[in-house]
């Protein structure tokens, strides 16, 4: 099985859009077409490339192809997000618990 199928097989719906799996998983620092394998890296790289699938389809929660078209829930979408990030130890980067700190710009530290 390749890294590629193994992120498609994640999905419990049906869609064909390679080229976004594709990226996902270039994003990630893997190759769709490599074997996929239990390997501790391989398995973070595809889940967080399936975060990331699950917050493209949560800005686009409708889409269409052919005569077929499916709605998604954005709120259970990004749910299902921070699960995977948080099964790494991570939090994803857009979560609002994550704080930035910048020492020394205003002569104090700073939570942002």
């Amino acid at each position: 099985m390749t890294v590629l199928e193994a992120l498609k097989g994640l999905i419990e719906f049906e869609y064909s859009n390679n080229d976004l799996f594709n990226l996902k998983l270039m994003d990630q620092g893997l190759r769709s077409n490599a074997t996929f394998r239990t390997y501790t890296v391989i398995q973070r790289g595809v889940d967080l490339a399936l975060a990331d699938v699950y917050l493209h389809l949560a800005v686009h929660p409708k889409a269409s192809e052919g005569d077929r078209s499916i709605s998604f829930d954005g709120k259970e979408l990004r749910a299902a997000r921070r699960r995977l990030f948080n099964k790494w130890g991570m939090e994803p980067p857009e979560s609002p618990t994550r704080t930035l700190s910048i020492d020394g710009l205003f002569g104090e530290n700073r939570k942002w």
